[in-house]
């Protein structure tokens, strides 16, 4: 995002009393206002809405393919730069990451070595503190066993690899 100057020296919000400080100290681009804008705000002693203050969107992404993983977050940044992504390559870690940062959206690989996506699904859903994370399941073996499954399991969706990307972002979007 592109800071220009004030216009008008009244501050009507703190957002652009924000603005006005990182401009006057000679900051002109910031990447998004999410975060970054209410850290930079509370360093410099201004108070900051609660509102804003509010932890960012995350959706964390599960596969053990890392190529696959790397493809969808790059697509989702550029989209949404304002979502915090996690990547996850195993269910073990997927599950740690669930339990920490409760991600609002889970796009999970059903086919993974070990911890596999239908138990890291029931693992999210059955838990109180997790269970309103919205799952995208994907997998490249779409048997109507393994989609009934896994919807069975709490999954909104179940897409088929060769992913369509555009149709995962409005999933993620539709999740969000």
């Amino acid at each position: 995002m592109r800071l220009e100057p004030p216009a008008d020296k009244r501050l009507h919000s703190h957002a652009s009393m924000v603005q006005d400080l990182m401009w006057r100290r000679g900051k002109t681009e910031v990447e998004h206002l999410n975060g970054r804008v209410v850290r930079l705000g509370r360093e410099h002693g201004m108070p900051v809405p609660t509102e804003l203050d509010a932890p960012p969107t995350r959706v964390l992404i599960v596969d053990d393919e890392e190529s696959i993983t790397k493809i969808i977050a790059k697509a989702l940044r550029a989209d949404h730069p304002e979502i915090e992504i996690i990547e996850a390559h195993d269910g073990f870690r997927a599950g740690q990451v669930v339990s920490t940062l409760k991600p609002d959206v889970v796009v999970l690989d059903l086919r993974m070595p070990g911890v596999d996506g239908f138990e890291v699904c029931r693992l999210i859903k059955a838990d109180d503190s997790t269970k309103h994370a919205e799952v995208i399941a994907m997998t490249a073996y779409p048997s109507e066993e393994n989609i009934q499954n896994i919807l069975d399991g709490g999954a909104r969706v179940c897409l088929t690899k060769p992913l369509d990307i555009d149709q995962l972002l409005r999933e993620i979007e539709t999740s969000l």
